[in-house]
């Protein structure tokens, strides 16, 4: 399920693990927000043609910056989106810094979920 609970923790976990993160560019960002996805984007999840959403997320040093956030589900995600349950539980552990890349240049974030 994407509701406010999973945009909070997605925002929280993100600012945890840009504070660890190896690249200095980064170090000092924060998310200060997400847009909500589009119901109609949502519903899309798990077809076989739709594995990822789309959105805006609010980063940088002062965490104003609109940057253009691409979410992208694993598996656990996927079964849990298709059964109706939190996917909160699908961010990664912010102590690991493998699941996220941040375009400074070019203002875009990819986030894998589990």
């Amino acid at each position: 399920m994407i509701d406010e609970n999973f945009y909070s923790a997605l925002e929280f976990k993100l600012t945890k693990a840009f504070s660890k993160a190896d690249n200095e560019l980064i170090n000092s960002f924060w998310c200060d927000g997400i847009l909500p996805i589009p119901a109609e984007d949502v519903t899309r999840i798990g077809k076989k043609y739709k594995k990822e959403l789309r959105t805006t997320a609010f980063l940088g040093n002062d965490g104003q910056e609109r940057y253009l956030m691409t979410i992208f589900f694993g598996p656990k995600a996927l079964t849990n989106y298709s059964r109706g349950i939190d996917l909160e539980d699908c961010i990664p552990d912010h102590t690991k810094n493998n699941w996220f890349a941040v375009d400074v240049v070019n203002k875009s974030i990819s986030i894998r979920l589990l």
